[in-house]
């Protein structure tokens, strides 16, 4: 069986239980599951949106700072949301259980508002 990316490769061994030979099947993945690649989107308020490829092993504060290096904005004047809510942003992809094509939010930071 070819090995691809993603794809199962399924491999015999011989174990000896009791004294005896037995044929016992174990499954190994080709790509270890801390190294796939998801592509994701950073959307702004403003409807632009900025893709990124990344490892699900990648913290994403590495992810939010590029997005704000490209976008000219200042790191700390942004608010960043997965599914409507904050994250931590020194998790991975993979702690938030995020699947290929997920977006996450970003809303510039409010202060005031009060009269």
């Amino acid at each position: 069986m070819p090995c691809g990316s993603g794809m199962l490769q399924e491999k015999e061994k011989m174990s000896e239980v009791d004294g005896h030979p037995q044929q016992e099947k174990s499954r190994k993945r080709s790509i270890d599951q801390s190294s796939s690649v998801i592509d994701i989107k950073i959307k702004g308020q403003d409807g632009v949106e900025v893709f990124f490829r990344i490892q699900t092993n990648t913290m994403l504060l590495k992810v939010l700072r590029a997005y704000c290096q490209k976008r000219n904005l200042a790191y700390k004047t942004v608010e960043f949301l997965y599914e409507g809510d904050r994250f931590p942003v020194k998790r991975t992809p993979h702690d938030l259980n995020m699947r290929d094509g997920d977006q996450i939010d970003a809303m510039m930071h409010q202060d005031g508002g009060g009269l």
